[in-house]
């Protein structure tokens, strides 16, 4: 099994000079669909915090935490959850940039089954070393 690191903030180096927040993967906007308690169809808006990428079977997977506010039709709020999820993904790298590209996924939040569209997270292609 292949895993990639993603360093927290305690392994960042803490020189003002070194430590950016450009170093860190960027956390994807999430938006998807639910069905709510009153049969519409409402909206999901969130994010996703990547963790780290692992190689399962020879498919690389993607696993983080998704996190977001549920709203119904007319704009009232149903729930705010978070969950953590791991999905197949895509991988295309750049000279500077690794893209991470998970999805579309089905993911139970707050107790409501959401479709999530397709989300996209970018992290720096060489990250730093912990210290």
């Amino acid at each position: 099994m292949t895993v990639l690191p993603i360093p927290s903030d305690r392994a960042l180096p803490t020189s003002p000079a070194t430590a950016h927040a450009s170093t860190l993967p960027s956390n994807g906007e999430v938006t998807g669909a639910f069905a709510t308690p009153s049969g519409a169809r409402g909206l999901f808006t969130g994010t996703y915090r990547l963790e780290r990428l692992r190689s399962d079977f020879g498919q690389i997977t993607a696993a983080g935490v998704m996190t977001g506010q549920l709203v119904d039709v007319d704009g009232t709020p149903v729930a705010v959850g978070s969950r953590r999820h791991t999905a197949a993904a895509t991988l295309v790298s750049d000279e500077t940039k690794h893209l991470v590209r998970i999805g579309p996924v089905d993911v139970n939040i707050a107790g409501f089954m959401v479709t999530v569209e397709q989300i996209e997270v970018t992290m720096p292609r060489d990250l730093p070393s912990a210290r």
